[in-house]
């Protein structure tokens, strides 16, 4: 399947360039705003940099969005080189912002109830934020001396609280977190445990939000397998869990042959069937009470054009499988998330400074198309949070006062 970047595609410049680049960007931009149908591209509402000092540097970490007070919440890492003791300060800070962007609040988390949040870790290792009804907003990471723990707040930023999570003996080394969601009024993580045991075991736990253990399950399938993505089903009470397996030496990366896993279990942890494929990297999504969409990479490259797209019924039998003909993406920082209507959003960083973003049906049909061509873009973590038919993107960049900065956009799925 090739990418139609013609068809339903928008195509947005941000950054300073050379008069002749403006020029051929402009002519480019012209020609292809006036050659295609734009009635349902995806399209650009807004865009704010964050207001930041010349030392400083901001790095995004996770975001969510609060459907009852219509607020977009902003979790990151900031830090300053301090040349009076010649030490760099860091620290974690929360963000409040309206649903243009606008910022309402910032907290910088170093100190609060339960000691202060010490960034021990890099951002990568924050890995979710979520809101939940009664207006608590929750992470959880190595927020304190490689301790997990979870980070507990309010819509309001107020009373933020630290609670060490499962015990102050099993360390960063014992488990990593790779992703967290909301399962009804807990909390679900998937990762790895026994990194240092010779293969690291799967890991699934239910958590609440004080931090007490309600299940957690290990996998054990013989050889080193990650799980990195999960996707709730509320209708079926069921969630479906990604993860790959990688070689135990670093020096067979590229001679190995990756499987991806996914297991379709309930929400006590059992699982239901699962299902084996060739591939790495699985990000996936829940379409419908009856569908789920993976994204993965069918190379073992550190740049593929090799992505697909699968389409798995209720018990994991195969709807429909595409192969997405892309160009240079990073096979390691591409995303999915589902839309309204049963249309889902693709989404990864290129070679090129850009980001792109692709909108497909249940059918996997291409519905439309828009990148972002962003001068002194920093590839990362790629953060962008679906809800309805809106779309709040998040990335760093080189700001103009020479610091790494954070972009927010707002994208909007015309219908």
């Amino acid at each position: 399947m090739n990418i139609d970047r013609k068809k339903k595609s928008s195509k947005y410049y941000f950054g300073s360039f050379s008069v002749i680049s403006m020029l051929l960007i402009h002519l480019l931009f012209i020609s292809n705003l006036f050659s295609q149908d734009n009635k349902n591209s995806l399209k650009i509402l807004w865009q704010k940099d964050f207001e930041t000092e010349p030392n400083v540097n901001f790095s995004p970490g996770a975001i969510c969005y609060d459907e009852i007070e219509h607020r977009i919440f902003l979790l990151g890492t900031s830090y300053r080189y301090n040349k009076e003791n010649n030490l760099t300060e860091r620290s974690f800070f929360l963000c409040q912002m309206k649903e243009d962007g606008s910022k309402i609040k910032s907290l910088f988390l170093d100190k609060i109830q339960g000691g202060a949040a010490q960034l021990d870790t890099p951002t990568l290792f924050i890995k979710g934020l979520e809101i939940f009804p009664n207006g608590d907003i929750l992470s959880i990471g190595p927020f304190k001396s490689y301790q997990l723990s979870i980070i507990k707040s309010t819509r309001k930023l107020s009373d933020v609280t630290l609670i060490p999570l499962f015990s102050e003996n099993l360390k960063e080394k014992d488990i990593e977190i790779y992703k967290m969601i909301r399962l009804e009024d807990d909390i679900l993580i998937i990762g790895l445990i026994g990194g240092g045991s010779p293969f690291a075991n799967g890991l699934i736990a239910r958590i609440t939000t004080d931090g007490k253990v309600i299940w957690k399950k290990k996998f054990n399938y013989g050889k080193n397998v990650f799980f990195t993505d999960v996707a709730i089903n509320e209708i079926n009470r069921t969630f479906i869990v990604a993860g790959y397996s990688l070689p135990k030496e670093t020096k067979d990366f590229f001679t190995y042959k990756p499987e991806i896993w996914i297991l379709l279990c309930d929400f006590e942890g059992n699982i239901i069937s699962e299902k084996i494929f060739p591939g790495r990297i699985p990000k996936i999504c829940c379409l419908s009470s009856k569908q789920y969409i993976i994204l993965y990479d069918r190379t073992n490259e550190l740049v593929t054009e090799n992505l697909s797209l699968k389409s798995l019924g209720e018990n994991l039998t195969e709807l429909w499988e595409k192969h997405l003909l892309t160009r240079d993406i990073f096979p390691i920082q591409f995303m999915i998330q589902p839309l309204n209507n049963n249309h889902f959003i693709a989404a990864a960083y290129t070679k090129i400074d850009s980001i792109v973003f692709y909108e497909f049906d249940e059918k996997g049909n291409q519905q439309g198309y828009l990148e972002i061509v962003q001068k002194k873009l920093l590839p990362g973590t790629l953060i962008f949070r679906c809800y309805n038919n809106k779309i709040f993107v998040c990335f760093q960049l080189i700001g103009e006062k020479g610091n790494k900065n954070i972009k927010m956009l707002g994208i909007e799925a015309i219908r």
